[in-house]
């Protein structure tokens, strides 16, 4: 019997006929900074890789082997697994549709079996998918999905509440040097940015960017790394420190030539940045108290009045 509730009927039939499952990844950015790599630079694109590869090779071979135990997926006969296709192979059709697409096609498992085997059957239609993942990350504590680390110290707001969120990574390393208690202070005062904090070697410095500090071209290879392993599609969140047009454009147009098939949500620093709470503001103190007996020239004086009555 079916585990799942539908809303609908024909979402039910939908599902049962494809029989998807959507395994994907999160602590990415933590496995990252935890193995001594910089967020985008060659050791961890290759990581993310051969990471996703083999992740993908063992998906797709488990739900062959369920097949056999337990039957197809009912519209099986009618799927591209026939054609013994593997995610990687269908970029030679992308790139008739898109012109030359630009990925590292490089693979170290052994596909050719892998298609031999899927002729035969697939228990499942889809099997990999990246989702955003923001919400269990939280709960197991690390990065979600494919995304660095939005700072390393920042607030979290959900459903559930408000939480401090770190970089426990960064943490780590702070505590091994004995550096923590001296610069956490400065480290929240600047947003969780530890780049011009001169206490801190430079080499943690350079380990640990904030997500508007890693260029997109960074975001969408490893994007690129991952699509070409994933038979769906993946959440790829872009940063941006600014809001510049040719530049996002660019970032969408090099999106479309590497071969991604979405990305998820556009971040624009100045519209993500909040006032820290923890640290003491008094706004009244910082507006101008006008005299309501002689306003400024060209001030209304109800709305000089509203503007002290906020402040109060």
């Amino acid at each position: 019997m079916p585990l799942n509730f539908y809303p609908i009927e024909k979402a039910r039939r939908a599902n049962l006929r494809r029989r998807p499952v959507r395994l994907g990844v999160m602590g990415f950015a933590e496995a990252v900074a935890r193995m001594g790599m910089t967020y985008g630079d060659p050791a961890s694109l290759e990581l993310v890789d051969r990471l996703l590869e083999l992740i993908s090779y063992h998906a797709i071979l488990t739900s062959h082997r369920l097949a056999a135990a337990r039957g197809s997926f009912p519209a099986f006969p009618h799927s591209r697994w026939t054609q013994g296709l593997v995610p990687n192979d269908t970029l030679a059709e992308l790139e008739r549709l898109r012109g030359r697409v630009e990925v590292d096609r490089r693979s170290t498992m052994h596909w050719d079996s892998v298609r031999a085997r899927v002729r035969e059957g697939m228990r499942n239609g889809t099997v990999l998918a990246i989702a955003p993942t923001a919400a269990i990350s939280l709960i197991a504590g690390t990065t979600p999905s494919l995304d660095p680390y939005y700072a390393n110290i920042f607030a979290r707001q959900t459903l559930s509440g408000k939480f401090l969120d770190l970089n426990r990574v960064l943490v780590d390393d702070l505590r091994a040097l004995r550096l923590w208690e001296q610069v956490r202070e400065r480290i929240l005062a600047e947003r969780g940015d530890i780049t011009a904090l001169d206490d801190i070697p430079e080499a943690i410095r350079r380990r640990h960017p904030t997500a508007y500090q890693i260029p997109a071209s960074a975001y969408l290879e490893v994007a690129t790394r991952t699509q070409k392993w994933v038979d769906m599609g993946i959440s790829r969140n872009l940063y941006v420190p600014d809001h510049d047009l040719e530049k996002l454009e660019q970032a969408y147009i090099e999106a479309w030539q590497r071969g991604l098939k979405s990305t998820y949500y556009l971040f624009i620093a100045p519209r993500m940045y909040a006032e820290p709470s923890t640290i003491s503001v008094n706004k009244a103190r910082q507006r101008p108290r006008w005299n309501l007996e002689e306003p400024p020239a060209g001030v209304d004086t109800a709305a000089c009045e509203l503007a002290c009555e906020t402040c109060q």
